[in-house]
C-alpha cells in the first residue's frame, strides 16, 4: 500500500518504525539462489527492499530475508484472496486502480491482503481523503518527502512519546464551533503547542504571501493579523534541518477559514483511527510500512495540523 487535523497525524506517528537489524554475514550465492527459488529477480527484491528503507545488507540469513519479504503472489493463493473477499480478478483490478494501485504493484500476498481488505472496508472515507490532498495543494513527491522525512526521525520510536502531549492538548480545540471565541491565553497555547510541534518534527517554517504572482515574505507575527483578500494565497513552505524543501502548502481565503478545518473535525477523527487500524493490521501481518497512496493520504494530517492552529487563531477574536 502506498499515498488528517493533529489526532490523525499522531496516530500515523505513532505506529511508523523501522526495524533495525545486524549487518549481515548473508553471501551473494545464497541470495541469488533464494530469489531465484521464489520465482522473483534480484532487481525486483532490491526494489522493494529500497522501498521499504532497507537493504540485503541489513539481512543475517536466508531465512531472516525470508520473513521480512513475505510470500510471493501465485495464482493459487491470489486465487484464495479472491474467495475470502468474494471478489472477481476484475472487481480486484477495478478495486485497486481507484486508490492508484495495480496488481503489477505488488510482489507478496500479505501486502496484497492487507491493502484489499482496508480498502474494501474504508473506501469512502480514504477517498475523501484524496479530495482534501488536493484541497491543501499537497501533492505526491511532497506526501513522499513528508513520509521519508519522518521515518528518518522515528527510527527509535521517540516520536510517539513526545507528540503524545501535543495532541492531547490540541484535541479539545477542534471539538468547538465556529463562533466559538478564543481567549488569549488559549491563543498563546497554540501557538506554542505549533512552535513545540514543528521542534520535534525539525521542520523550520517560512511564510509568504502570494500578491500579483509576486512572493512576499512575511513573519508569523504579520501573517496571523494580515487580512487576505480573494486574489492571494498564503504559502507555509516546511524544510528540514539541512534546508531542504520538505513540502509547502498553499491556502487561499475559503481555506483560511475555521469552518474548512472544524466542521471537518469528525472525518479527520475517523481517518485517525483508520491510520492506527491499518498500522494494527500491517504490524500484525509484519509488514513494513511503504509511502504507500493511502500513506500519503494520512500525512496530510501533518499539514492540517500545522494549519489548524493558524485557523482558530487568525479567525476567532478574543474574549475581552
Amino acid at each position: 500500500m502506498k499515498r488528517f487535523v493533529v489526532i490523525c497525524f499522531v496516530l500515523t506517528l505513532f505506529n511508523i518504525s523501522t526495524t533495525n537489524f545486524a549487518f549481515a554475514e548473508i553471501t551473494d550465492k545464497e541470495v541469488s539462489q533464494y530469489i531465484n527459488d521464489i520465482g522473483l529477480t534480484n532487481e525486483e527484491v532490491e526494489n522493494y527492499l529500497t522501498s521499504n528503507h532497507s537493504s540485503i545488507d541489513e539481512f543475517d540469513s536466508v531465512a531472516d530475508l525470508d520473513s521480512f519479504l513475505g510470500t510471493p503472489i501465485t495464482s493459487e493463493n491470489l486465487n484464495q484472496l479472491l474467495t475470502v473477499h468474494d471478489l472477481s480478478e476484475e472487481e480486484l483490478h477495478t478495486l485497486l486502480s481507484g486508490f492508484g494501485e495495480n496488481l503489477d504493484n505488488y510482489l507478496f500476498i500479505e501486502d496484497l491482503e492487507v491493502d484489499v481488505g482496508f480498502y474494501l472496508k474504508h473506501a469512502e472515507i480514504i477517498h475523501e481523503a484524496e479530495r482534501l490532498l488536493s484541497d491543501i495543494g499537497m501533492t505526491r513527491d511532497e506526501a513522499n518527502q513528508l513520509f521519508d522525512h519522518i521515518i528518518t526521525l522515528n527510527n527509535n520510536g521517540s516520536l510517539e512519546r513526545e507528540l503524545s502531549p501535543i495532541s492531547i492538548n490540541l484535541e479539545q480545540y477542534y471539538s468547538y464551533d465556529s463562533n466559538t471565541q478564543l481567549s488569549d491565553a488559549q491563543k498563546a497555547d497554540l501557538r506554542t503547542q505549533f512552535e513545540n510541534m514543528l521542534s520535534i518534527l525539525q521542520l523550520n517554517p517560512s511564510y509568504y504571501v502570494m500578491n500579483n504572482g509576486e512572493q512576499q515574505p512575511v513573519n508569523l507575527d504579520q501573517l496571523l493579523s494580515t487580512d487576505i483578500t480573494e486574489d492571494q494565497v498564503i504559502i507555509v513552505q516546511l524544510n528540514n534541518e539541512d534546508d531542504q524543501v520538505v513540502m509547502d502548502l498553499q491556502l487561499t481565503k475559503d481555506k483560511l477559514s475555521a469552518d474548512f478545518l472544524i466542521l471537518r473535525g469528525e472525518q479527520f477523527i475517523n481517518m485517525a483511527s483508520l491510520a492506527n487500524e491499518l498500522n494494527v493490521s500491517m504490524m500484525a501481518a509484519e509488514l513494513p510500512n511503504t509511502a504507500s497512496p493511502f500513506w500519503n493520504n494520512i500525512l496530510i494530517g501533518l499539514a492540517l495540523s500545522l494549519l489548524g492552529w493558524f485557523i482558530l487563531v487568525r479567525n476567532r477574536p478574543a474574549k475581552s
